[in-house]
């Protein structure tokens, strides 16, 4: 008999969503950042091509396995797994070293005062990491998505239930799903909101920038030993793995003051499939069933409750361009390369967290409200040739606020990007792309390109990884 209980009423839900869009209600000034950095570990075969590895195996010689062997003692680095046996690492500062399905390594910072902190905090570790994993010859690949292995070569790596279920219901939809969680990699850069007035605008301001930000920083043009025809593809596996969960959860008129962040989200999310109602059916011998948490509130469940619990765990299975979590987590950036990691870093937090620059950006980009979607689908395919004078005012805007000032040495590193790159219709996709001749290019080759690249960039000291 199907579970005919009362439901609760959608207002705990939105309160819910109300605690992701509000900080810390006594630090409405802070600036703080915090940095999730994804990178994938590799060896280099007999032929010269890379291999992935497992986390951990009987041998000994899996990748959590040789980190907990190289990184005892004074490192800064404790094995310390989660509650559930998730493995993890914790750092001295308050940061983790986790993994993800497809084996990527992330390193996610502690939240820090300033931008050179988040940056410093996060080489720090990463360069441990790396001077571990090179003792048993291991190496770590900085890029947007894994360009040699296929979907089957890498396997489903992370095995707990979460990432089962997940595989299982997004192969259900078609092949991105599974793309998404053994082979993107990626920056996440997490911001605060501010007081109620301040974070309704980088709310707004963050999703305005979602496609600028793809077209200057795509990096992933090649994907399973192949060319895309895509400077972020990346960026298209996100858009295209679930639309229900992923993209951007705002249209219309974004300055209207009958439009709240808190509900805008509060619709996205009760109109997503419920992954676990999903994989309910899988397991009891029905026919998988593509649920919203919508649906399910009003139609109740054989087994079982759309209650708080499942709630907190459906939103914690959303995948927007940009996510609320008591912060801005803005995860639209292609995992970059050593030498301008930083780049977009800068560039976002010195809008976001600049007055002046804010509402520059909201002006200009506000009219485009309506178009976001198709612009990210025009920015992922081609770059920043997609919409060229819009890509560099953004930028301008950015190197001119009065937050990048704050750290000048980064500034001046972000503009000979731009000079390089952006002012010039390019991003890092299209270099990549000529490193072989557009073919997919060797370790040797990528190797290479790097050491040329930081020689003309030339990034600032602490921004550099060994």
């Amino acid at each position: 008999m199907t579970n005919r209980k009362p439901n609760m009423g959608l207002e705990p839900y939105r309160d819910y969503i109300a605690t992701l869009f509000s900080g810390d209600p006594a630090s409405d000034q802070k600036q703080s950042i915090g940095l999730e950095l994804e990178l994938l570990p590799l060896k280099t075969g007999n032929d010269m091509s890379p291999v992935t590895l497992p986390i951990k195996d009987e041998s000994g010689n899996g990748v959590l396995d040789v980190l907990k062997k190289n990184t005892t003692g004074n490192s800064g680095l404790i094995f310390s797994p989660r509650e559930d046996g998730t493995p993890q690492l914790e750092s001295a500062e308050g940061g983790n070293v986790t993994f993800e399905p497809g084996g990527q390594i992330e390193y996610s910072s502690s939240e820090c005062p300033t931008i050179e902190q988040a940056v410093s905090e996060t080489v720090k570790y990463v360069n441990l990491i790396s001077r571990s994993l090179r003792q048993e010859e291991i190496w770590l690949y900085h890029g947007g998505l894994n360009p040699w292995l296929t979907v089957d070569e890498v396997g489903l790596k992370m095995r707990k239930p979460r990432y089962l279920g997940m595989d299982q219901y997004f192969q259900s939809l078609g092949p991105y799903g599974q793309q998404m969680m053994r082979l993107t990699l990626s920056l996440q850069v997490n911001l605060d909101f501010g007081d109620p007035s301040t974070a309704r605008e980088r709310w707004f301001a963050s999703n305005l920038l979602v496609p600028v930000m793809c077209a200057i920083f795509g990096n992933s043009p090649f994907a399973q030993n192949a060319v895309t025809g895509f400077k972020s593809y990346r960026s298209f596996i996100w858009q295209n793995m679930d639309r229900c969960r992923t993209g951007l959860p705002i249209l219309g008129d974004l300055l209207s003051p009958l439009i709240h962040p808190v509900d805008q989200y509060l619709a996205f999310a009760l109109d997503a499939y419920v992954i676990d109602l999903f994989h309910d059916a899988a397991q009891n011998g029905e026919r998988e069933k593509l649920i919203s948490f919508r649906q399910w509130i009003a139609s109740g469940h054989p087994r079982l409750q759309p209650d708080m619990k499942a709630w907190k765990n459906h939103i914690s299975l959303l995948f927007p361009e940009v996510r609320p979590k008591g912060f801005l987590e803005f995860r639209t950036i292609d995992g970059p390369s050593r030498t301008w990691w930083s780049v977009p870093v800068m560039l976002l937090s010195s809008i976001l967290y600049d007055a002046a620059a804010l509402r520059q950006i909201l002006d200009l980009l506000s009219p485009f409200s309506a178009d976001l979607a198709d612009m990210l689908s025009k920015a992922s395919r081609s770059g920043v040739s997609a919409f060229p004078e819009i890509a560099k005012k953004v930028f301008r805007i950015g190197l001119k606020s009065t937050y990048a000032q704050t750290s000048p040495s980064l500034s001046a590193h972000c503009e000979r990007f731009y000079k390089s790159l952006t002012d010039r219709g390019r991003n890092p996709a299209d270099e990549l792309l000529e490193i072989n001749n557009g073919q997919v290019f060797t370790v040797t080759q990528f190797l290479d390109y790097e050491q040329g690249s930081r020689e003309i960039l030339d990034p600032p000291s602490y921004t550099i990884f060994s």
